[in-house]
């Protein structure tokens, strides 16, 4: 610890010559100018010699732990907002699987777009026509224009392409048997019946020309039957129609297809809705899942109700006696003998960096204070200054002063003056702070 010591010394110019004519004869000075001492104390440390973690103070950590529970709920309402909640309780996120409002749970999609091109519609600029449809004819083109919504409600088209166009089409060609020609074909759709002549490609053995998408999900392929038709020998012909298996089979992919697709547009449209001007532009699912998993209680927080627990924790530091406070350094400090008529400026200065930063953790705070005490027992306490605060984000510098007026303190006693920290002991994260140099640096003045 160095300690030095500048006296200014103010000379005191009297104006002689009372007999002057610009003065009365009867003039005199009513006050002495003021003497003024300037001391400072410091010291310097290494690097890891100085350190000082969280503090658990059981008057006061309660009321910081509540203000800080409730700054975070004000966090994660700003990435999850309560109209990204439902209403009712057990609140859960909107459209999702557990919002029982409206059916939302989704299955996988049956085709992959990648693998499955036919299920991807294109659209032009000018009319959102359909593009790249494939080649299924009896398919309603105004499936492929932009998802209309009204108040939640599904109008019409979809973002999620044509996926009912991967499931074997019943009025396509493709259902024929391959390798046969020359059929004569009568009926519609799945009740169609190929009369075709016997050749050795077209067999009872035949299989339909359908391709199946290479990539599906559910019950979505048709080409591992190991039968698809009913076939009849008349004469020299064939006869094929699709048998219950593969009739079945079509209309499960189809309802399977149509199922997701509503399914999605369903949820798009109910998150449309969601706070007026969508989900999108206002929850993030990150945010809340946290709300509903953490912090179940924030739909109720307020940024009133947390101005108020803010305010009640830093009541509960500055009131009492301090107790929360802990001495940094207890070889640091600044010994003298008060003196009659006079005055003190105190000034703390602190060097530090945060071992670890608070990002983003306005609560994290990092408060310092000097008081004045009896030298034999720190726990006499003659004077605490008001406190000091930085927050932990960064790097700091801290620089306090306070003001003590004259007759605070009995002439001819002995005091010292110490600096003191708090930093409220967190549930969720453990903080220090390392301390390079600290100062004290006092000016007495006596009149």
């Amino acid at each position: 610890m160095v300690k030095n010591k500048k006296a200014l010394i103010l000379l005191l110019v009297l104006l002689a010559s009372f007999n002057h004519p610009a003065y009365s004869r009867d003039r005199s000075i009513k006050y002495m100018p003021a003497n003024h001492e300037v001391e400072m104390v410091s010291r310097d440390y290494l690097a890891g010699e100085k350190a000082v973690a969280e503090i658990d103070c059981s008057r006061c950590s309660g009321l910081f732990r509540l203000a800080k529970k409730c700054n975070d709920c004000l966090d994660l309402k700003e990435l999850c907002p309560n109209c990204c909640l439902t209403a009712t309780l057990p609140r859960v996120i909107k459209c999702s699987v557990d919002d029982t409002s409206a059916d939302y749970v989704c299955t996988e999609a049956p085709f992959k777009i990648k693998d499955c091109p036919q299920t991807e519609c294109d659209y032009t600029t000018s009319d959102n026509d359909c593009v790249n449809c494939g080649s299924r004819g009896n398919d309603d083109e105004t499936q492929c224009h932009t998802l209309k919504c009204s108040k939640g409600l599904v109008l019409s088209g979809s973002p999620y392409g044509l996926q009912n166009r991967g499931c074997p089409d019943e009025f396509s060609a493709e259902l024929a048997p391959a390798g046969c020609s020359g059929c004569a074909i009568t009926g519609i759709g799945k009740n169609r019946v190929w009369t075709c002549p016997k050749t050795p490609s077209c067999t009872p053995n035949s299989r339909p020309s359908f391709q199946p998408c290479s990539e599906t999900f559910g019950p979505s392929r048709c080409d591992d039957l190991p039968s698809f038709y009913e076939v009849t020998a008349i004469g020299a012909s064939y006869e094929y129609k699709l048998n219950s298996a593969f009739k079945t089979c079509i209309n499960t992919c189809t309802t399977y297809a149509d199922n997701y697709e509503e399914c999605k547009d369903r949820v798009e449209c109910c998150k449309h809705a969601v706070c007026e001007t969508g989900y999108k532009a206002n929850c993030t699912d990150s945010g809340c899942a946290k709300r509903i998993a953490v912090k179940p209680a924030c739909y109720e927080a307020t940024a009133g109700q947390c101005a108020r627990l803010n305010q009640n924790a830093q009541k509960c530091l500055e009131g009492g006696t301090n107790e929360c406070f802990v001495e940094i350094d207890r070889n640091m400090y600044y010994d003298f003998v008060a003196r009659t008529g006079e005055a003190y400026n105190i000034i703390w200065q602190i060097n530090t960096t945060p071992l670890r930063e608070a990002k983003n953790d306005e609560n994290a705070k990092f408060y310092t204070m000097v008081k004045v005490v009896d030298p034999a027992s720190n726990t006499i306490v003659y004077y605490s200054s008001n406190l000091h605060q930085k927050s932990l984000n960064a790097a700091f510098s801290i620089y306090g002063t306070t003001l003590i007026s004259k007759g605070t303190f009995s002439p001819g006693k002995s005091y010292q003056i110490r600096v003191y920290y708090f930093m409220n002991d967190d549930e969720d994260t453990s903080y220090e702070v390392e301390i390079t140099r600290m100062s004290l640096i006092v000016t007495r003045v006596r009149e």
